[in-house]
């Protein structure tokens, strides 16, 4: 069976944003900032690692789950590669909005 131009696009994603990390990793500051107030303030930070590890994760995980649980169907759900989507403009957005800020 023909694998779906939404899988391929997914897998593209998996690869882009794993990609997009290690590119992006020595430039990330030692500490992400995880919260802040509403002055604007950091409240809290983690150390870089953890946090890049967690999102490449969430990523892949979400991904790789969403193409096992819809392999043999001709389309994925709208819902489920939209999501897929959102996941990785979030973190992509996240990943450069601290890289330039911080």
């Amino acid at each position: 069976m023909k694998k779906p131009t939404q899988l391929k696009i997914m897998y593209a994603m998996m690869v882009g944003f794993v990609a997009l990390v290690v590119f992006l990793y020595p430039n990330l500051p030692a500490q992400l900032p995880m919260q802040w107030g509403l002055d604007g303030k950091v409240n809290y930070t983690l150390p870089k690692l953890p946090v890049v590890i967690g999102m490449v994760l969430a990523n892949l995980g979400y991904n790789v789950f969403s193409a096992r649980m819809h392999r043999n169907e001709e389309k994925i759900p709208w819902r489920d590669f939209m999501t897929s989507i959102i996941i990785f403009g979030v973190f992509t957005v996240i990943l450069l909005i601290t890289l330039v800020r911080f």
